[in-house]
C-alpha cells in the first residue's frame, strides 16, 4: 500500500510554477533571493539552452571599509561573462577623500548622488580640479595620477567603471604607500626639505581617509604647470537627449567628452560607448530597477534576468515592467556600456 502524502506549501513564497509546469519547492529554499529575481526562478516561456551567468549584485560584492567612507567591486572575478570590464561602486562622506592614486586601467565614473571635488595631475604637470554633481561624468587615462573628495552636505556616492575586467581596487599605486616605501632621506633631497618634514607620512596606505571639508573651489586649485587643456569632467545631463517613443537616450562619447579616449573612437581599435536611456540598462548595475532583460546568443540560448552583463555579439531585449515606475517619481534610467571591438 503506498501512501499518499500531503504537501503544504506556503503560497507567499514564490514557487518555480508555469501553468501546468513545474512544481513546488519542498526542500530547502531561499524566498528573498527568489522573489529578487522571479525571472530566473520562473523562465519566461523563450528561455531556452544554457547561457554563462550574467548577473551580478553590488549586494554580493565585499565591501571594504575605511574612515571617510567605502567601496566594493565587481570585476571578471565575479562576473566571468564580462571580461573586459570591471566595476567599483563608493561612497565618501563629506570631506573623506579617495587619496591620490593612479592605475594601469582607465577610470570612467558615474556622480549617483552628492557632490565630490576631483583632482587630476595629466602627464605634462598640468593640474585639474572640478566640483561634480549627480548625473556628471568623469574620464581619467590610465597612469593620471588623481584624487576624489566629498562634499557637503552628504558626501556623494558614485559608480567607477574600468576598461580591465581583472581590475582590482586593492591593486591601485596609491601616494601614502609609494612614500611609506621611499627612504626618507630620498624624499627630502628630492622635495628639497629637511628629512623631518616626513617624520609624520603614514605607514602603510590610507586609500579612504577622512579630511575636513574643502572651502570654495577656486581657493583650491593650484598652479602647477598650468590648467590642463582637456576637462576631465563631463556634464551629462546637460546634453541633449534623443526622444523616441519609447523614452530619451544620451549618448557621451570622445566627440562630445574629448578627454575620453578609449571611449567610442572611430581611429580606436578598442573603444566604449556610454548610453542613458530612460527604461532600460545592462552593465553597470541598473540603478535600482529591477526589469528583465532577455539575452539571446549565437547558439540560440535565451536568458531571461533582473540585470545583465552583457557579452559581445549578443541580441538584449529591454522591457520595462510596473514595478520600475512604482519605484521613482519619474520614469527609471540605466547606463549602457559597450566594448566595441
Amino acid at each position: 500500500m503506498i501512501q499518499e502524502e500531503t504537501i503544504t506549501t506556503n503560497h507567499k513564497s514564490p514557487q518555480p510554477i508555469s501553468g501546468k509546469l513545474g512544481a513546488t519547492i519542498i526542500g530547502p529554499t531561499n524566498p528573498t533571493r527568489e522573489a529578487e529575481n522571479p525571472d530566473t526562478l520562473v523562465p519566461p516561456r523563450v528561455d531556452h539552452g544554457t547561457m554563462a551567468n550574467l548577473r551580478w549584485s553590488f549586494a554580493d560584492s565585499h565591501m571594504h571599509l575605511s574612515e571617510g567612507g567605502w567601496g566594493r567591486q565587481t570585476t571578471a572575478r565575479e562576473l566571468p561573462s564580462a571580461p573586459e570590464v570591471a566595476g567599483v561602486n563608493m561612497r565618501l562622506t563629506p570631506g573623506g577623500i579617495r587619496e591620490m592614486h593612479w592605475h594601469t586601467a582607465a577610470e570612467w565614473a558615474y556622480m549617483l548622488k552628492g557632490f565630490a571635488r576631483i583632482t587630476a595631475i595629466d602627464q605634462d604637470g598640468r593640474t585639474f580640479q572640478d566640483d561634480v554633481a549627480e548625473g556628471d561624468l568623469w574620464f581619467f587615462p590610465a597612469g593620471i595620477p588623481h584624487s576624489i573628495q566629498g562634499l557637503e552636505p552628504d558626501g556623494c556616492e558614485f559608480l567607477l567603471v574600468f576598461d580591465d575586467g581583472n581590475f582590482s581596487e586593492e591593486a591601485t599605486f596609491l601616494l601614502s604607500d609609494w612614500l611609506a616605501h621611499t627612504p626618507k632621506e630620498v624624499l627630502a633631497k628630492n622635495f628639497g626639505v629637511p628629512k623631518s618634514a616626513f617624520d609624520r607620512i603614514p605607514e602603510k596606505d590610507l586609500w579612504i581617509f577622512q579630511a575636513p571639508v574643502p572651502g570654495p573651489l577656486a581657493a583650491d586649485r593650484v598652479a602647477g604647470a598650468g590648467p590642463a587643456p582637456n576637462t576631465f569632467s563631463h556634464r551629462m545631463l546637460a546634453q541633449e537627449p534623443i526622444r523616441m517613443n519609447g523614452g530619451t537616450v544620451r549618448i557621451t562619447d570622445s566627440s562630445v567628452f574629448k578627454a575620453s579616449k578609449t571611449f567610442l573612437n572611430p581611429r580606436s581599435s578598442r573603444s566604449w560607448l556610454v548610453m542613458m536611456v530612460t527604461s532600460a540598462g545592462a552593465w553597470p548595475p541598473t540603478l535600482g530597477i529591477r526589469d528583465p532583460v532577455t539575452t539571446t546568443s549565437a547558439a540560440a540560448a535565451s536568458l531571461s534576468e533582473g540585470f545583465s552583463g552583457i557579452s559581445w555579439a549578443c541580441g538584449v531585449v529591454v522591457s520595462e515592467t510596473d514595478n520600475s515606475a512604482k519605484q521613482f517619481a519619474t520614469r527609471p534610467f540605466l547606463i549602457f556600456i559597450f566594448s566595441i571591438l
